[in-house]
């Protein structure tokens, strides 16, 4: 992944394999501009980012079934983002599986 967006021009990208909510939960987060992942999809997982995303006043991408965007958790924290679009399932996407 780092090799992928440092193509694109993104050259400064911390990608760890480690547990993203204890790092959050200690208030300690690596720097960082704009934040993006592909969460999981089971359990509690996409509330807890959708809710810390939109809390965080940063740019960000989550790539997430289109189920998510009709649910009410979803919805009500978007709500307050000044901007959020969401990409129809149509759409072409790069995909590093």
């Amino acid at each position: 992944m780092k090799r992928h967006l440092a193509d694109l021009g993104f050259t400064n990208v911390y990608n760890e394999c480690e547990d993203f909510y204890a790092r959050l939960s200690a208030h300690d987060f690596p720097e960082h501009d704009v934040l993006l992942t592909n969460p999981p999809y089971s359990s509690d997982h996409l509330q807890k980012i959708i809710r810390h995303v939109t809390a965080s006043g940063k740019p960000w991408l989550l790539l997430v079934p289109n189920f998510v965007y009709v649910k009410e958790y979803y919805r009500s924290a978007t709500r307050r983002v000044a901007s959020v679009r969401t990409q129809p399932a149509t759409a072409t996407a790069w995909c590093n599986c």
